[in-house]
């Protein structure tokens, strides 16, 4: 589990001195950490079994080796008070713009029973899919995997003898971002200029996408 920032202190010391530099000293050192996690050339393997919010999902995406369960969910809970929500969106971005954008404004949740696991996979947020009750066993993999030579190699094998495709979701789970696709390219694709845009757009949705 991990909830990400101290969001809270920030607002708090923010309004006791508005010129306060903490945000900035905060946010410096938060975007500094992934890109130094991003650049290392050390294997990194983060295991995202649960929920995993804002800064923590920015450590967990900047990990070579992502490994995902049907536990995890991913949440960017900044959307809901104006945060902006920056901790590998961007990348997001780059790779699916139209899905990023609408996570990235929404602030929709990804995984265990708000949407299929496959989801995780499919915007690259995980590498891999292994079940929680095989943790155990991946962990004792790692441990004793030998880091001596090709060390990603070494890890990645570690992770294949447990990673399987995610399951099959049962016939009421929530759509899949691929079930999705097609509206969400209609109301966040890039002939949307604006957020009214993009609210008349939804506005005009019919089907799995009614509630959005």
């Amino acid at each position: 589990f991990c909830s990400g920032g101290d969001v809270k202190a920030l607002a708090v010391a923010l309004r006791e001195d508005p010129a306060t530099s903490l945000p900035v000293e905060a946010l410096s050192a938060e975007y500094a950490l992934l890109l130094a996690l991003r650049d290392s050339p050390l294997p990194s393997v983060a295991v995202l079994d649960g929920v995993t919010m804002g800064f923590g999902l920015g450590l967990a995406w900047n990990a070579k080796v992502r490994v995902v369960t049907e536990r995890t969910l991913v949440a960017m809970p900044e959307c809901a008070i104006g945060l902006f929500p920056d901790v590998g969106f961007a990348l997001l971005c780059k790779a699916r713009p139209d899905t990023a954008l609408y996570l990235g404004l929404t602030g929709a949740r990804l995984g265990a029973k708000a949407s299929p696991a496959q989801d995780l996979i499919d915007v690259g947020i995980g590498t891999h899919f292994v079940p929680s009750d095989k943790l155990g066993a991946l962990h004792a993999a790692l441990q004793a995997a030998d880091l001596s030579g090709d060390a990603d190699q070494a890890i990645a094998a570690a992770v294949g003898q447990f990673a399987s495709p995610p399951p099959t979701p049962p016939a009421d789970a929530p759509p899949s971002l691929q079930t999705l696709a097609p509206a969400i390219h209609r109301c966040f694709g890039p002939d949307r200029t604006c957020i009214a845009d993009i609210t008349s757009a939804l506005g005009a949705e019919a089907g799995p996408s009614t509630e959005w």
